[in-house]
């Protein structure tokens, strides 16, 4: 298939589909169409995140931006924490969780406009998440605080109508 100008027209022997970005574009011999409608753009495109996905996207970037606000705010109850012998370790673990926190907002921006890439970096942080709850097996409360969100999120992730929306499909 090569380029064409404007009064150049495409000889096809039969129907030919071609789908990029989700439009579709179909092309047929010139003998077949009137020639203001030898080659048709149809406009109509399937949404890109159909209702049940859509709804289980926000639902995951909610529960996601509440994440990233609680490694946040235990970043700085860390840091307020942090016995002055310990300042520099404590500093070092106040600069991840910071970081990690911020990762996930950016994530989670990703997630909320259906972007495939978040889909990826968002299951290693749920999981991350899941050992970093068995660590705080000390305080129950903070576990689950921590541990369940992430497998909420991790099943939303994983479910077939948001892999459906979110696996990028080269073909």
């Amino acid at each position: 298939m090569g380029l064409f100008t404007s009064g150049q027209y495409l000889s096809f022997q039969s129907l030919v589909a071609l789908t990029r970005d989700k439009a579709q574009v179909t092309l047929s011999h010139p003998s077949q169409r009137a020639p203001e409608d030898r080659v048709k753009v149809v406009t109509e495109t399937a949404p890109k995140s159909p209702g049940l996905a859509r709804t289980l996207l926000i639902l995951a970037s909610l529960i996601v931006l509440a994440e990233a606000a609680v490694f946040i705010v235990l970043a700085l109850l860390d840091l307020r924490d942090t016995p002055s012998e310990r300042l520099a370790s404590g500093i070092g673990i106040a600069v991840l969780f910071t970081a990690y926190g911020i990762g996930q907002l950016v994530a989670m921006a990703m997630l909320f406009k259906g972007r495939s890439g978040a889909r990826a970096p968002l299951i290693v942080t749920q999981l991350l998440q899941v050992l970093i709850a068995t660590n705080f097996r000390d305080d129950p409360q903070l576990a689950f605080t921590v541990g369940i969100p992430a497998a909420i999120v991790l099943v939303i992730l994983l479910s077939p109508p948001v892999s459906a929306v979110l696996v990028d499909d080269p073909m």
